[in-house]
């Protein structure tokens, strides 16, 4: 993971975490760690989290483990992240309100049944 990566993937982390109200030490033991952790995770200093890690912040936060390996430039096992990491990942130079479109329609397509095709008579 090189820096960018671990920077983003550490915003996403306090992200989650701050929208859940929790202060670092609120998380930590649930996801067995310290809170010194976390900070440092948050703060793009760790250099390669482990797998085991990434999956239990978002098992706690109830999130694919996909989205945090696809920030962390990691190969997920199975799966594709959901659509705002991979935007983030594949195309960090995307506007934040371009972004925001597109996860709109992306989530509203998955509102809307798919057609049945016509049958032949």
């Amino acid at each position: 993971m090189n820096r960018e990566q671990a920077i983003r993937l550490g915003r996403h982390i306090r992200r989650l975490r701050r929208a859940s109200k929790l202060a670092a030490s609120d998380l930590a033991p649930h996801v067995g760690v310290d809170a010194s952790q976390i900070l440092r995770l948050e703060r793009g200093e760790v250099g390669a989290p482990q797998a085991a890690l990434l999956t239990r912040i978002a098992d706690y936060f109830q999130i694919p483990a996909s989205d945090l390996f696809s920030l962390a430039g990691y190969p997920a096992a199975a799966g594709l992240p959901s659509i705002e990491p991979y935007l983030r990942t594949r195309y960090p130079d995307l506007p934040r309100e371009a972004a925001r479109q597109i996860v709109t329609l992306v989530h509203a397509s998955q509102m809307t049944p798919p057609r049945k095709a016509q049958e032949s008579r």
